[in-house]
């Protein structure tokens, strides 16, 4: 049993699905979904203000109650914490329960889990005043 299939509505959605494929919409979510974490600075896209946005993740050994960790990133403008992750040795992913801030120097770390056997990684994005 074959069905008749409407060649203008057939047509339409091939159209539509071509526009979507060239579309700056389906760029901004692949790049959005293919990050490249490094521990050197990057860019990974523009900020709202055409500035370029640069990633950066800091790998954190040892937490203690308060950490202070040097970023080592000059001229930041605006920064923001994109994630935070901490695997203990088994390789498998703890919460820490800290509080994670960060400003033109350090990062800066509260936590109430703050026993070191952990790895935590902070990715931080952020502007530069010099852009």
């Amino acid at each position: 049993m074959s069905k008749k299939v409407d060649s203008k509505a057939l047509q339409e959605a091939i159209e539509l699905i071509m526009d979507y494929m060239k579309s700056d919409f389906k760029k901004t979510i692949i790049e959005d979904t293919q990050s490249n974490y490094s521990t050197h600075e990057h860019i990974v896209g523009k900020w709202i203000n055409d500035k370029p946005l640069y990633e950066k993740t800091i790998v954190i050994l040892d937490i203690k109650e308060t950490t202070q960790i040097a970023h080592s990133i000059n001229d930041i403008d605006v920064a923001f914490i994109v994630s935070e992750m901490s695997i203990n040795k088994n390789n498998i992913r703890v919460s820490n329960n800290c509080n994670i801030t960060i400003d033109n120097t350090n990062i800066n770390i509260e936590s109430t889990n703050y026993d070191g056997d952990f790895t935590s990684y902070v990715t931080i994005r952020y502007t530069k005043t010099i852009d």
